[in-house]
């Protein structure tokens, strides 16, 4: 049994464009030769503009690059997170579905595997996850970090050293 068509429809034009540019801006953005990529979201609280931007910016990128690439979500909140992987589940009025399941990780449980010198851009990251943290791990984890700068090309570095103190409390 499928619903009926919602009354007031009628025939529109079938041509979609975007008249408007519309810019999403996602912390970080990584791209591979081979048309791979990744988005990289830091979420600290629930925010429902999210529904519409993660799938937007997936999508943006998959037509650009043809390659689907995947969205990591990172949070230090178990709520936020499972509020994350089912914010950008929505279904329309006759049952089409629509649906981005990000990647989510709780970012205490992975700093370690940010703080790579293959990828010292992700340092940031495992720097964030101590935001909250106190004690000789988060200092380990921060101290690794703050090193690991050192191997982002020169005109990055002290961009990277900034944002990783501008998380710490």
């Amino acid at each position: 049994d499928q619903p009926p068509l919602p009354d007031g429809m009628t025939i529109a034009d079938s041509a979609l464009r975007m008249i408007d540019p519309v810019e999403v801006r996602p912390d970080l953005v990584l791209t591979g030769p081979d048309g791979t990529w990744v988005i990289v979201e830091i979420q600290l609280d629930e925010d429902e503009v999210k529904r519409h931007k993660w799938p937007l910016a997936a999508s943006l990128l998959f037509d650009e690059r043809a390659v689907m690439g995947d969205v990591v979500i990172l949070t230090s909140s178990r709520s936020v997170a499972s509020w994350a992987e089912a914010v950008c589940r929505v279904r329309g009025p006759l049952g089409t579905r629509l649906l981005l399941q990000p990647i989510v990780l709780l970012s205490g449980e992975t700093s370690n595997a940010l703080l790579s010198e293959e990828r010292p851009e992700l340092a940031f990251f495992a720097a964030f996850a101590m935001r909250e943290r106190h004690g000789k791990e988060a200092k380990r984890v921060v101290g690794r970090a703050l090193q690991l700068a050192a191997l982002l090309p020169e005109d990055k570095q002290q961009a990277q050293i900034r944002a990783i103190f501008s998380v710490l409390s």
